[in-house]
């Protein structure tokens, strides 16, 4: 599969600047180092160095930084970007190199550690771009040749310098060498994590098509026998029962449809702006009168209005959905909390939500024993379901998944020894 320039972008932005406590320690080292050789050496040089290194880094990350969600990148900020990535090492490699010149055996042994201390950086990128492996091979290019210049008048003769030249080369060899292999590494980690998704996608759809077909073909079966039981019956009364129970199972085919079509996001949705803290408060009598007994409910909503774009039916109905699933987990017995909140940080959505935080949401919660951690991967997963055979086909939380996919948010769970909550993400108004 062919990257995207922005993806190629976003590669450059990670290999360089993706770990901050990495990226903290490594630029910390530097000022620490060039600040000791100004103090030391008395040399403008340093001063220029450090100045220059860190404008190509500073230019470098504005190319690369990351920008809006879908904005287009060009060819030609990636060949500028690409550019900035050779200038910003190769500056850099212009210090010790310019150390190990001064001919004092203790700044040659700086400048070479510095060397040394940069090669291992580049080759220990856990998760290299390609870009970045072919950039990295020619600045180590580069800084491997400036060496050997600085330090070649410093070689009395024609075997000093013939061993210098071999080590250099064999330096940069084994460099490019290690570069390729860390490529073909990640290269078949990256088939097999395609390999893997691809099983996972084939796993998914056929437990759907399996799901789809058993609990249709099972009402299928109530229908036709009850039709086939009503031809054969003679007694009104008992004909008038297969009637309705062929009516009845043909109703649970209809929202098993509904349930689907809201599984992948086609249900036909009218939204409007809705205030989300009043519309949660209206349904605690609601849920009062639906869930059991032995349920309490605490619902809650905002201090200020806050307003989303939704279908407050097909809302209504996604919290009601949520509130019997946690009875069930409940056992008919604990706590339900409903309250309307709002997201600091951006939760783990597929897709990914393109707005900044804050985020509206609604949460439902249960005190009861949660899942483990691989079947909550799986819950919205038509068809996937926890409970007994025959007491559920696994179409609720998929069907709210799909609406809150379908209205520009989507589903977040989380579980723990506390019980399981739901969070349906909606768009801001």
């Amino acid at each position: 599969m062919t990257e995207t320039v922005t993806e190629r972008l976003e590669g450059l932005y990670q290999s360089e600047f993706g770990e901050p406590i990495e990226l903290a320690l490594r630029q910390g080292i530097v000022v620490v180092v060039s600040a000791l050789m100004i103090t030391l050496t008395q040399d403008v040089f340093f001063v220029v160095w450090a100045a220059m290194y860190y404008l190509t880094v500073l230019v470098f990350w504005w190319t690369v930084r990351p920008g809006e969600p879908g904005a287009h990148a060009s060819a030609a900020r990636l060949n500028l970007a690409r550019a900035l990535y050779i200038l910003s090492i190769s500056t850099f490699y212009l210090g010790p190199i310019y150390t190990m010149s001064l001919g004092d055996p203790i700044y040659m042994l700086v400048g070479a550690y510095a060397l040394v201390g940069t090669a291992l950086f580049l080759i220990q990128r856990p998760d290299p771009a390609p870009d970045a492996v072919w950039l990295d091979s020619a600045s180590f290019a580069i800084g491997t040749f400036g060496s050997f210049l600085s330090v070649l008048p410093m070689l009395t003769g024609l075997a000093q310098q013939m061993v210098a030249g071999a080590v250099c080369l064999a330096t940069l060899l084994y460099f490019i060498k290690a570069s390729q292999a860390r490529t073909a590494r990640h290269k078949a980690r990256r088939d097999a994590e395609r390999r893997y998704a691809g099983a996972m996608k084939s796993r998914a759809l056929g437990q759907f098509v399996g799901g789809v077909a058993h609990d249709f073909n099972n009402l299928l079966t109530a229908i036709i026998g009850n039709l086939e039981l009503h031809d054969l019956l003679d007694d009104p009364t008992e004909k008038s029962a297969a009637l309705r129970q062929s009516r009845e199972a043909a109703q649970r085919a209809a929202m098993t449809v509904k349930q689907l079509l809201a599984s992948s996001g086609r249900t036909r949705l009218n939204t409007s702006p809705t205030e989300l803290g009043g519309f949660v408060l209206r349904l605690e009598p609601v849920l009062r009168d639906l869930l059991e007994s032995g349920i309490s409910v605490q619902v809650s909503g905002f201090d200020d209005p806050i307003y989303v774009h939704v279908d407050r039916e097909m809302l209504e109905t996604c919290v009601i959905q949520l509130c019997l699933n946690a009875q069930d987990a409940l056992g008919r017995k604990g706590s339900i909390t409903v309250k309307a909140v709002t997201l600091a940080t951006r939760p783990d959505l597929d897709p990914p939500l393109g707005t900044a935080p804050p985020y509206p949401a609604i949460l439902v919660e249960d005190d009861g024993p949660g899942v483990s951690a691989e079947a909550l991967g799986k819950l919205a997963e038509p068809f996937y379901t926890t409970k007994p055979v025959g007491e559920g086909v696994g179409l609720g939380l998929s069907a709210v998944a799909g609406f809150a996919r379908q209205s520009g948010g989507g589903l977040h769970l989380e579980s723990d020894t506390r019980g399981l909550r739901a969070y349906i993400v909606l768009p801001k108004a």
